[in-house]
C-alpha cells in the first residue's frame, strides 16, 4: 500500500496485516507534510453530495462546520476534474475464516 515515491512502511514487529486507524492518519499527515498540501486538504467539511456534470467533470456539493451559524448552512458547491471515494474499507478487515485442517486446491 502507499505511492511509489511515499511507500507506506508497516511499523516493525506489528503482525497485522492491514493497518489501523493511527497508522493511516499518521500515513497521511506525513504525506501531506512531505507535498506540502495542507493549503489543499479542507477539514471540517461534510460532503452532501456529488453528482456528475457533463461528460468529464463533477458538482460536488459540501458543508463546512466553519461556515455554518450566522443564519448562514454553510453549504456550498463546486465543479472538479476528479473525485476520490474514501470509504473506510481499513475501518475492519474481513478475512475468510479457514479451517488449519483444511486443504485449498488453486488451479
Amino acid at each position: 500500500m502507499g505511492f511509489l515515491d511515499f511507500p507506506f512502511l508497516p511499523v516493525p514487529g506489528d503482525p497485522r496485516r492491514f493497518p489501523g486507524h493511527r497508522q493511516m492518519l499518521r500515513y497521511l499527515e506525513d504525506f501531506v507534510r512531505r507535498f506540502d498540501l495542507l493549503g489543499l486538504v479542507r477539514l471540517e467539511t461534510e460532503v452532501v453530495g456529488v453528482r456528475r456534470r457533463g461528460a468529464s467533470t463533477w458538482t460536488m456539493s459540501y458543508r463546512s462546520s466553519k461556515l455554518a451559524g450566522a443564519g448562514c448552512d454553510g453549504l456550498e458547491e463546486e465543479v472538479f476534474d476528479a473525485v476520490v471515494i474514501c470509504n473506510g474499507h481499513f475501518t475492519k478487515p474481513r478475512l475468510a475464516d479457514i479451517p488449519r485442517n483444511c486443504s485449498i486446491y488453486l488451479t
